[in-house]
């Protein structure tokens, strides 16, 4: 049987499918599939598929194809249950532009003014293709402490991203957009007022963190239901014991999500997930382009989860 854990009183699946592959702006799938990746037919076979492998959670962007196609799912099977993530281009601004446009000075700002010597140093010795998340162009200028008090988030658009998620959904995932740039400027007002939101439109809200020992103690000071944080047997940060410190003083329900590091790890999947049940994971998310990938993770995945 599917495992589930409740959280506020829904049920919550320990294994979840990942979204992202659905924009067609991730991964590499076979030359033959890579433009259909992003239909809606497509997308109910993945999803029918990974429901069959015993998957129950299915986490989703606000792209019409992937909410079409779980709506699908849903009708054939009602215990499936919607993760919504209406986080891109979704109203988070710094002077009335997005603020995913700043990103390279932000990570100045992180680099220049917030981070310590020794985390910067540990920053360093991570993998080249986690390093680079901390590079910036030479010359970059940091954001100044007014800059950083004026970012703003425009519920208005971010209630446009909810609406296509209600009655789709029952957890809301909400995020930082720029590398839990809120988090690290301590600017958990915006978390706050969008806590506030997801719960009004009567959903449960998610914080989704990428720096694990940064920001889950933050989230803990927030209403949120649960956690997401990005840590695999790949990456952890900012090292394998501070996240899995952090992990396990949580104390809410923790989600691991970019599971097999973008795929880094499929050699090995057995291994990566049961790092994840291991390390106090209560759900994983992981994501697949096909049926045959479908097949070799979820089975593997429902040994542990």
């Amino acid at each position: 049987m599917p495992n589930f854990i409740k959280i506020e009183g829904k049920k919550y699946p320990t294994i979840i499918l990942g979204g992202d592959r659905f924009l067609g702006w991730f991964g590499k799938p076979p030359e033959h599939q890579k433009d259909v990746i992003t239909t809606k037919p497509y997308i109910i076979s993945i999803m029918e598929k990974c429901y069959q492998l015993g998957v129950r959670g299915f986490d989703m962007s606000v792209k019409k194809e992937v909410i079409d196609s779980f709506k699908t799912i849903k009708k054939k099977h009602p215990d499936a249950v919607g993760i919504g993530n209406p986080n891109m281009d979704a109203g988070y601004e710094l002077n009335g532009k997005p603020l995913c446009e700043f990103g390279h000075r932000i990570i100045a700002t992180y680099m220049q003014k917030f981070f310590s010597k020794e985390l910067k140093e540990k920053i360093k010795n991570l993998p080249p293709d986690r390093k680079k998340w901390f590079e910036y162009p030479k010359g970059t200028k940091p954001l100044t402490q007014k800059e950083i008090d004026s970012i703003t988030i425009n519920l208005n658009k971010y209630q446009k991203k909810l609406n296509p998620l209600k009655g789709v959904c029952d957890f809301i995932l909400i995020s930082e957009c720029q590398l839990d740039c809120l988090s690290i400027f301590d600017r958990l007002d915006i978390h706050e007022k969008l806590i506030k939101l997801v719960r009004d439109n009567g959903f449960i809200p998610i914080g989704l963190s990428e720096l694990t020992s940064i920001s889950l103690p933050k989230y803990k000071k927030l209403d949120y239901a649960a956690y997401w944080t990005w840590i695999s047997k790949g990456f952890q940060f900012e090292d394998k014991k501070s996240a899995l410190k952090e992990i396990s003083k949580a104390g809410k329900p923790v989600t691991s999500f970019k599971s097999l590091s973008s795929g880094r790890l499929i050699d090995n999947i057995d291994g990566a997930i049961k790092f994840l049940k291991e390390s106090g994971l209560s759900a994983v998310n992981l994501g697949v382009e096909t049926e045959e990938q479908a097949e070799q993770t979820f089975t593997i995945a429902r040994k542990y989860f």
